[in-house]
Parts: structure tokens; C-alpha cells; sequence
């Protein structure tokens, strides 16, 4: 996990990059540093993390893209050992648990994100101790990983719905789902903290209630289903600020 950890560092990008479209980088690093809301969500939790990171001595006078990467490299080094953890409660063969590691960390899905700006491998590695618990069967520890989660990213949801699932068909009692999830619904708490912050970033129009950012995030992340027009509209509006920016620059 040693070496892992520096294959993650050494190629995180040292400066905004375009790896993925420049993703919503810029975004998340102004949101950081002010505060305000970022992406299609908000992503409070990570805006929270990131805003702690940017100002730890140190850290602050470093490129804000480069330190914002640690919240993706340091988590996909965290998602790895999960991984392993999960595939040695699921296997006796010893070699397996190493393997899968190795496969998640080469995978190019997973570097892509895991060296830049993204709230992804954050949201990924939630996820990953959300399966962990899952299958340890450790229901409480498995409903705070999912609180989490989604203070992170709504396509978490992806985690949460098969493993309360699982938790239902394992023991059937409703007083333990009900109770599962009173401490998943803690965490639309974090979702609330987009309605009290200003967002001067790209998504200003797409963060101004909690109706319209739900609405946005599904229309976005699940299939451009629920309201297409406003996720494609913003989605072209960051584009249009990234590339216009860049041509002032150049």
C-alpha cells in the first residue's frame, strides 16, 4: 500500500488540468475557498474537508488544485485497502485480496480521478466502507458510512439502496432498518448547509433551494431524467466560463 500510495501522489497534478474535461475543479476549489456551494450537489462535506485542508499551515500557500488532489489521491489509497478488506472477508484465497487492490488501483476510471480536484474517489472510498461494514455486518457503523456518503455525492445512493437491502433480507427486522435509517437521513443535514451559504461559482442558479438542487442532481448523475434542461444548461455554462476563461488568458 506503501507503493500505492506513491503512484497516487507522484502523479497527482501539481495544477488545474483538462484529465477528464477539467471536470469541476475550478469550482470546488473557489467553493473551498469561500465557502459557498459547488457542482450539481453542493458537495457540502467535501467543500467542508477541502475548506479545513486549504487552510492548515503548510498546505496554504501550496497550489489549491494540488492540495484539493490529496482529497482524491489519499482517498483512493484508503478505497485500496478497503477493497483488499472487502474481497478477504468475501475470499480464502490469500492472493485474491492483493489482487483486487492492484486491479482498483491500475484501473484508469479510478487514476483519472484519484490525481485530480473531483469529489469522486472521496465519495468512492464512503462508499467503500459503507460495503465493508455491510458485509462485516456491523449495521450502525454501515449507516454512518452511508450519512456520510451522502454529504459527498449522490450517486452514493448506488451503495446505500443494495446494502440496506441485504441488511433487510438478513435478519428482517424493521425496529434495526428503521433505526439504520434514522442515522442515513442524518445525513441530508450536510445537504442543508447549500441553502445558508452564497455560491459564487458556476452553479449559482442551480443551488439557490434544496428543490432544485435534488432536482439538478438527478437530472444530472441519474440518466438526465428527471429535468434534463437544467442540468445540461448549467453543464454548458461551465464549460462555456472554462474554455471562454482560457482564451482570455491565451
Amino acid at each position: 500500500f506503501a507503493v500505492i500510495t506513491a503512484y497516487f501522489l507522484v502523479g497527482l497534478s501539481p495544477d488545474m488540468t483538462w484529465l477528464n474535461i477539467g471536470a469541476d475543479q475550478a469550482s470546488y476549489v473557489i467553493a473551498a475557498k469561500t465557502g459557498a456551494g459547488a457542482g450539481l450537489s453542493g458537495a457540502p462535506l467535501y467543500i467542508l474537508l477541502g475548506g479545513i485542508l486549504l487552510r492548515i499551515p503548510g498546505l496554504s500557500s501550496l497550489n489549491p488544485f494540488w492540495v484539493l488532489g490529496l482529497l482524491s489521491a489519499l482517498p483512493a489509497v484508503g478505497t485500496c485497502i478497503m477493497v483488499f478488506l472487502i474481497t478477504k472477508k468475501l475470499t480464502k484465497n490469500s492472493f485474491s485480496p492483493y489482487l483486487a487492490a492492484l486491479v482498483f488501483a491500475t484501473a484508469f476510471a479510478v487514476w483519472s480521478e484519484a490525481t485530480i480536484t473531483e469529489t469522486y474517489m472521496t465519495a468512492t472510498m464512503a462508499m467503500s466502507f459503507t460495503v465493508y461494514f455491510c458485509v462485516t455486518k456491523r449495521w450502525k457503523s454501515m449507516g454512518i458510512a452511508q450519512a456520510v456518503s451522502l454529504g459527498l455525492h449522490p450517486l452514493t445512493i448506488f451503495a446505500t439502496i443494495p446494502c440496506l437491502v441485504f441488511m433487510w433480507l438478513d435478519k428482517r427486522n424493521t425496529k434495526q432498518l428503521g433505526l439504520v435509517l434514522l442515522i442515513v437521513s442524518a445525513g441530508l443535514i450536510f445537504q442543508l448547509r447549500n441553502t445558508f451559504v452564497s455560491h459564487p461559482t458556476t452553479n449559482t442558479f442551480f443551488l439557490d433551494s434544496p428543490v432544485s438542487t435534488l432536482i439538478t442532481s438527478a437530472g444530472g448523475y441519474f440518466g438526465l431524467t428527471a429535468w434534463p434542461i437544467a442540468s445540461s444548461v448549467q453543464r454548458a455554462w461551465e464549460n462555456f466560463l472554462v474554455f471562454g476563461s482560457t482564451l482570455w488568458a491565451v
